[in-house]
């Protein structure tokens, strides 16, 4: 199941109740991700009524909001400069030598199949995480399974 704090934040209860007797979590850690939850409904609330007083409501909002995530902001840049360091993007550069040494006459017309896959790769990741449907449980598993069968 998904995490309970994402459940519980995202409104699906029965999905909260089940994922958090999965975890085993206590009561008390149960009540505390509820209080959780109707506080950000609580706030939510009072944001909307707040969101129309102009430009510098919204502006002090986003500054809130990129304050309330600066570790996860840290954590997702320390993460794309590790994937650009990491010769990710080499498979692209190398990619009409990859191509021709599979046995590709013209790798120029191929080429532009790999940044599209690259891309659309990406956007799956992008979109698909926090859909209820995808999640990302399903995308760690569907990516580290195709990432398997290309190293075959």
């Amino acid at each position: 199941p998904e995490s309970p704090r994402w459940l519980a934040i995202h409104g699906s209860s029965a999905g909260f109740e089940q994922a958090a007797h999965a975890f085993g979590l206590s009561r008390n850690e149960i009540d505390d991700l509820r209080r959780l939850r109707s506080r950000i409904k609580r706030r939510a609330k009072r944001s909307a009524t707040k969101g129309s007083q102009g430009r510098k409501s919204l502006w002090d909002a986003q500054l809130t909001a990129w304050r309330s995530h600066a570790k996860a902001f840290g954590i997702v840049l320390g993460y794309n400069v590790f994937t650009t360091g990491s010769s990710i993007y080499a498979m692209q550069a190398y990619a009409p030598d990859i191509l021709r040494y599979v046995g590709v006459s013209e790798p120029a017309i191929w080429q532009p199949f790999v940044g599209w896959m690259k891309i659309a790769g990406a956007l799956v990741a992008v979109f698909g995480t926090d859909i209820l449907c995808v999640g990302r449980r399903r995308l760690s598993v569907a990516g580290a399974t195709g990432g398997c069968l290309w190293q075959l």
